[in-house]
């Protein structure tokens, strides 16, 4: 059987020893390299901006009106949205921002801005090593500590709107099964005499024989 000597000759971009070879790396939303491709999605830089910005002190909450209230529904089902109030586009290996925040009262809203906007940059740049060449922040309300105590309120307003709903879906299946049981009843009741009906007559033409 032949001898097969392997093939010791150093490569002339990675020399026998060297350390430094370059391996897979982040600095885009897609990075080829020798044996693959890494892909980030736009949802996950989203998630690493909403994160951040949360982190910031003198923000109190992402998202507008709306986006807020949906977030309300969704923390009370443990299914918390870290990209909202947050839109990013992802090109071949740089990234925009757009952040909505509401900023605690009474807060320096340009500090805190640029706070958020700085936080954002930092993190993209650290952990998807991609160049972040735009941040807008837009403030859509200043929230006041005082606010807090009617927020029990609209929470339990939503919850018991939640709870109405699903009072009058299962009154409604209630309902549909007690129609369909009585059609059922019906059902039987008429095949039921049918039945009796064919026997009779059977019975009768047995007697006439």
């Amino acid at each position: 059987m032949a001898n097969i000597t392997p093939n010791t000759t150093p490569h002339p971009d990675h020399p026998v020893g060297d350390t430094s070879a370059p391996v897979a790396s982040l600095g885009a939303a897609t990075a080829n390299v020798d044996d693959g491709k890494t892909v980030i999605q736009e949802n996950v830089i989203a998630k690493i901006a909403g994160i951040a910005a949360r982190e910031v002190a003198g923000v109190y909450a992402l998202g507008g009106g709306v986006a807020r209230a949906f977030g309300v529904l969704r923390d009370a089902t443990n299914n918390t949205d870290l990209t909202q109030g947050v839109t990013v586009e992802v090109g071949e290996n740089s990234v925009r921002a757009e952040l909505t925040i509401v900023v605690l009262y009474p807060t320096r809203i340009h500090r805190v801005a640029a706070e958020v906007r700085g936080a954002v940059i930092a993190a993209i740049t650290e952990l998807a090593g991609m160049d972040v060449v735009e941040v807008d922040v837009t403030v859509s309300d200043v929230h006041i500590p005082s606010d807090d105590d009617e927020a029990p309120t609209a929470t339990g307003q939503v919850a018991a709107k939640v709870d109405g709903a699903k009072a009058a879906v299962d009154s409604s299946l209630e309902d549909a099964k007690a129609t369909a049981t009585d059609k059922l009843d019906e059902a039987k009741t008429v095949v039921a005499d049918k039945v009796d009906d064919a026997k009779t007559s059977v019975a009768d033409a047995a007697d006439q024989i």
